[in-house]
């Protein structure tokens, strides 16, 4: 990746971490955590996911030939919490959801 794509991605997820530390700060807030608590969690949140990404940066050479792998077991268990969901909640009518994951595939060849 070129520094400049590199930089512009690390902005946007910056800008994104900002209003995510602030969700979150809120939503302590709503728990009566005490606003120094709640303001520490929310910068908190956002030292963990650097340091994941960091972490994920330095072993994406050992996992690159996983990787696929990796991401269809992450879909997979994001598909089976989606399937239980409707399952439990009955929110959701089973065609409709079984006709939007047959359009994934067909949206990934079309739109690549």
């Amino acid at each position: 990746m070129e520094w400049n794509t590199a930089l512009s991605l690390q902005t946007a997820i910056a800008v994104q971490n900002i209003f995510e530390g602030m969700v979150l700060t809120l939503l302590l807030i709503s728990l009566d955590v005490k606003i120094k608590w709640a303001v520490i969690g929310g910068i908190f949140s956002g030292v963990i996911e650097l340091g994941g990404g960091i972490l994920a940066g330095l072993l994406l050479e050992q996992t690159l030939a996983t990787l696929p792998f990796l991401l269809s077991l992450a879909g997979g268990a994001m598909m089976g919490s989606v399937v239980l969901e409707i399952w439990e909640t009955r929110k959701i009518n089973p065609a409709q959801f079984i006709m939007g994951s047959a359009l994934i595939p067909i949206m990934n060849y079309f739109l690549p």
